[in-house]
């Protein structure tokens, strides 16, 4: 089985996008992962979702997505990148959230950082 990995953010707590980190990248975890059969599983949804979101609407790519996401947990490095993701916004796109069990709903959690005066586009929105 052949499997292509593409790091699109490696950084820790804080994203540094830019000229210094272009080399090794500047964005928090994401990690885009495909088989022979192409489908799209990402670990991790740090700043470097957003530009996988940006290069899948912008590429080629078969539509609508169909993306798995696992995070590994739920600290902002790891998640601010879900609500910039494009294809998230794709109605006839799904996008399915897996993470480590917790004391309240996935949902639930991610909302609270996607919620007024936090941010001005729901959970619900996506």
């Amino acid at each position: 089985m052949n499997v292509k990995v593409r790091f699109w953010g490696t950084r820790g707590s804080i994203p540094t996008p830019g000229p210094l980190t272009v080399r090794y990248g500047g964005n928090t975890a994401c990690v885009e992962v495909r088989d022979q059969t192409n489908s799209l599983l990402v670990l991790d949804a740090g700043t470097g979702l957003r530009e996988l979101g940006a290069a899948l609407m912008n590429n080629d790519h078969p539509r609508p997505f169909s993306v798995d996401l696992l995070l590994s947990h739920l600290h902002w490095d790891h998640i601010q990148g879900i609500p910039f993701f494009r294809p998230a916004y794709d109605p006839k796109s799904s996008l399915r959230i897996r993470g480590p069990k917790q004391s309240r709903a996935m949902r639930e959690l991610l909302g609270l950082g996607m919620d007024d005066p936090f941010f001005p586009v729901d959970l619900d929105d996506l």
